[in-house]
This record gives C-alpha cells, sequence and structure tokens, in this order.
C-alpha cells in the first residue's frame, strides 16, 4: 500500500513491471491483506503482520531482484546508502557501508 506523499506514479510503475500489486490510501481496503506499507513520514499507527517500510526500499528490492530485510528502511530512520545497479562501485571506489 502506498501512503499519499510518496511518489505514487513511480512506485506503481516498478511494482506492475515486476509483477507485484498495489493500493494506495484511497483504495478501499476492508478485505485485502496488505504486506508491505510504504510511507514517507513517522509512523502513526501499525496494523498487525503489516511491515512498513520507506520508497528506497522497493527500488533496493528490485535491484537486488529479492526482498531485503525491512528493519533498515522503517520509517523515520535514514535508509542504507542506494547503491545503482548500472555501475560497478568496487571500481568506482564507491563502497557504502551496508
Amino acid at each position: 500500500m502506498f501512503n499519499r506523499e510518496t511518489p505514487i506514479y513511480a512506485l506503481q510503475y516498478l511494482v506492475l513491471s515486476f509483477g507485484g500489486s498495489f493500493y494506495t490510501q484511497d483504495d478501499e481496503l476492508k478485505k485485502i491483506k496488505v504486506t508491505h506499507h510504504v510511507l514517507d513520514r513517522p509512523l502513526i499507527k501499525k496494523v498487525k503482520d503489516t511491515e512498513y517500510v520507506q520508497p528506497q526500499y522497493l527500488v533496493d528490492c528490485l535491484n537486488n531482484l529479492f526482498l531485503l530485510p525491512v528493519s533498515q528502511y522503517s520509517p523515520g530512520i535514514s535508509p542504507p546508502a542506494h547503491l545503482s545497479p548500472f555501475t560497478d562501485d568496487h571500481n568506482e571506489g564507491y563502497m557504502p557501508m551496508r
């Protein structure tokens, strides 16, 4: 699920391109199981069995082609350094701590 403040059009393109599905806050969510809630502001209320992540989580998961642990992407904390899939970071001399 995407919160209103996230870049919904860019994220929906990424999610749909990799076979996922998404909902926005405006959708009727009474009978839908939401696994990940993407938001860009501090968390107010949690729902059981839902992971809360920042938008960068989706991009990093897609770049790695698998779901990453969500603990580093919780709302309100600085996410890990973003690594581009288009460059060889080791040859470029850029290897952030991850």
